[in-house]
């Protein structure tokens, strides 16, 4: 999925969910971290290209760290400060492994192996249908959320513009 996709997603679980408004500034790094560990990981390779292609989808994918992550984050564990911020960032990657596990790719059963994988192969990343999904959310989202769902992608979109 292609990060727009990632970024939406998260944005509309939060609402969803009706979680803090605090939590929308994780959702947006916690959608698209999964990625960005990969790129930072490969990025200390001599070829950084032929390293994330080797280790995308990796274990950065695997479920079980974001379930973790997301289950700290609602436990008296993390400090009520920064609660919102981390249940944003654990629920993004959370939504981000749920919608690479319906690309063909997929993503790891287990986190250091990659031979099983969840792949429900429903949506291929930057295919038509990524952009049907993409506009189908958004239309879903401001049906149900309305100007809150606005708001939040304006925040998106003024943060690369």
């Amino acid at each position: 999925m292609r990060w727009m996709t990632h970024q939406v997603a998260g944005v509309g679980a939060v609402l969803m969910l009706d979680g803090p408004l605090l939590s929308l500034g994780g959702v947006i790094i916690g959608s698209t971290l999964p990625d960005v560990l990969d790129k930072t990981i490969a990025s200390f390779s001599t070829n950084p290209q032929a390293a994330f292609n080797k280790i995308h989808r990796g274990t950065t994918h695997w479920f079980g760290w974001w379930v973790l992550a997301y289950f700290l984050a609602l436990s008296n564990v993390t400090p009520m400060p920064i609660r919102p911020f981390v249940f944003g960032l654990a629920l993004g990657g959370l939504v981000h492994v749920i919608f690479d596990a319906i690309t063909p790719m997929g993503v790891p059963l287990l986190p250091w192996s990659r031979k099983g994988r969840i792949s429900l192969n429903l949506v291929s990343t930057g295919g038509v249908m990524e952009y049907v999904l993409l506009v189908s959310m958004c239309v879903f989202l401001y049906m149900v959320k309305g100007e809150q769902f606005l708001s939040a992608i304006r925040g998106i979109v003024r943060k690369f513009l």
